[in-house]
């Protein structure tokens, strides 16, 4: 064999091993889209529950399915469990970034005494976890396994989805 023929069958191999462990597509791009939807469902959220003056926490399943949508369109050909596992975590973290913006913004008369009085307990790590679990409800819980489903499934693609029939002739 020559040296054309070594560098093609190499390329072959590549391409052959990628297509088998769902390699295709554009990882980092997906990476990136996802975070960037994560973070702009979150404060699209905050947002609203801000001028709304209502924590419509049912809105959140809502972060998961734009995640999963966007890992969806940006990752290019890639398909596996690696994208659907990517748009659960960031489905969640979209979630979570969410809560904590809601807990970091809303205003209760206690914190605000606390502001006045010098107390600078807002900032701390302990006073904002204990803040996230107090506002904590049971139906948040099923509405983060909602977003958490709906990001793995609009960013998974399984090989099968790709491939054609030939038409019957």
């Amino acid at each position: 064999m020559n040296e054309s023929e070594n560098i093609a069958a190499e390329s072959a191999s590549k391409n052959i091993a990628a297509e088998e462990n769902g390699d295709e597509g554009n990882v980092l791009l997906a990476l990136i889209g996802a975070g960037l939807a994560a973070l702009f469902g979150a404060v699209a959220w905050a947002v609203l529950v801000e001028v709304v003056a209502y924590r419509a926490a049912y809105l959140l399943p809502g972060i998961g399915y734009l995640v999963g949508k966007v890992i969806h369109k940006v990752k290019g050909d890639g398909y596996g469990l690696r994208y659907g596992m990517m748009g659960a975590f960031f489905s969640f973290g979209g979630c979570f970034l969410a809560n904590l913006i809601y807990v970091l913004t809303t205003n209760h008369s206690s914190d605000i005494e606390d502001m006045v009085n010098g107390n600078t307990r807002r900032q701390e790590l302990s006073y904002i976890a204990h803040a996230m679990l107090d506002r904590l409800r049971p139906s948040d819980i099923l509405l983060y396994g909602a977003a958490i489903y709906l990001g793995f499934v609009m960013s998974y693609k399984d090989k099968e989805e790709e491939i054609i029939l030939p038409e019957k002739k």
